[in-house]
């Protein structure tokens, strides 16, 4: 049977008589009338699948040509000369400075945040627009949904 990174869960084992022993992560069932057990890889062959894996993976990037790298190349080239307004000929060494104002948020251990609404209006307006919102159902223009 080969093997392959898969990985099963529950929908996969309702419909079959899978055994599955949580301490060593083997699944036993039948397969095409054979008992058939998938045990997990050990960490040197994790190891060495994975070193298989990626040399399988390099192999086909050293044949790339490199005529898609030079047109690029001569793509920025281009759009740098285009801009050439925009990009600066020497570019500052580290981070800028640090700025006068720093701005931060001190959180308080333990405490909650406020469940209150982002723009709250002041007590007046709040009163003013329940006293029309009032006004305006008591004559039927409005109801509530």
């Amino acid at each position: 049977m080969d093997a392959g990174h898969i990985i099963l869960g529950r929908p996969w084992q309702s419909d079959r008589r899978v055994l599955h022993d949580g301490f060593t992560n083997k699944y036993t069932f039948l397969h095409k009338g054979h008992k058939t057990n998938l045990i997990p890889l050990t960490p040197q062959e994790v190891y060495e699948d994975q070193v298989q894996l990626s040399g399988q993976k390099t192999k086909p990037q050293a044949k790339k040509e490199p005529t898609k790298s030079s047109k690029s190349l001569n793509y920025l080239a281009k759009s740098k000369q285009d801009f050439q307004d925009v990009f600066p000929e020497d570019c500052p060494k580290g981070l800028p400075p640090v700025r006068g104002i720093e701005h931060q948020i001190d959180f308080v251990p333990g405490s909650t945040l406020p469940n209150r609404p982002a723009y709250r209006t002041n007590p007046v307006e709040t009163k003013e627009l329940q006293r029309q919102i009032d006004e305006l159902m008591d004559k039927g223009h409005i109801r509530k949904a």
